[in-house]
């Protein structure tokens, strides 16, 4: 009996012991329960399509390729066109200097030598004056013509990676794309990337140009004609430069 007795003090110590930490676990069960199930993106592409595909600014080279021909006489018609604007785009965009590539192992290098010379006087000098780099590189064939070749640096906006490209299955409804609906991998890169190309100033995507002037005498004149109580709008005489609608072919009054 006295054994019985002890055992049982022994029992109900242990489940006054435990019971506070067993409240405790409890409660952390519920807790979890009502815990809001947050459910993240992990693993999975990016939703908006100028994130998947995003437009980049970047470092290109541009080159023109000028034959100066046999003795390196003057520049064909064609070729000055051609230089003249590639001049114009390095003064737009180029960074840094402009380098001339001339060929070393030529059939002509008294000919190419000239042809630098050329190059330089149809560059323009000052206050155009362009700073020219001359650097050499070694011809592969020597029987074919090896062009002087111009080469400068310049800011460009593109896609960092190819588009076309189809990383997941979109064959059937049984995708994870085709059940939750949602946009595929390629999706926007080509639209992307056409919007690079069209950028004339890829700066124009960083931030906008500096703002010009304000025109004075047409500010002052608008706000005159707000503190006499006119309309400051610019008015169009629309009585000038009217055309009629044909009547060929049905159009026009009958």
């Amino acid at each position: 009996m006295h054994n019985q007795a002890h055992a049982r003090d022994q029992s109900r110590m242990r489940r006054a012991a435990y019971g506070p930490f067993a409240g405790i676990a409890f409660s952390v069960l519920l807790c979890a329960c009502g815990a809001d199930r947050i459910v993240t993106n992990a693993g999975r592409d990016p939703s908006d399509y100028r994130d998947r595909h995003p437009i980049v600014i970047t470092d290109k080279n541009r080159s023109l390729d000028v034959f100066v021909g046999a003795n390196s006489g003057p520049l064909d018609p064609r070729q000055r066109e051609d230089l003249r604007a590639f001049a114009q785009e390095f003064r737009q965009h180029g960074k840094g200097a402009m380098v001339a590539y001339v060929p070393v192992g030529s059939t002509d290098p008294v000919g190419d030598a000239r042809g630098i010379q050329t190059i330089r006087a149809a560059l323009g000098g000052p206050p155009d004056h362009i700073r020219l780099v001359v650097q050499p590189y070694m011809v592969a064939d020597p029987s074919l013509a090896a062009p002087i070749r111009l080469s400068f640096a310049e800011l460009a906006a593109r896609v960092p990676h190819p588009c076309g490209l189809w990383p997941r299955d979109l064959s059937g409804s049984t995708t994870r794309e085709g059940i939750e609906n949602e946009q595929y991998w390629n999706f926007g890169c080509a639209y992307q990337q056409n919007i690079a190309v069209q950028t004339a100033d890829p700066i124009d995507l960083v931030r906008p140009h500096v703002e010009e002037r304000i025109d004075v005498i047409k500010r002052s004149n608008e706000i005159t004609k707000l503190r006499q109580g006119q309309d400051p709008a610019t008015t169009y005489d629309s009585s000038k430069n009217k055309s009629s609608i044909s009547t060929i072919g049905g159009g026009g009054a009958p």
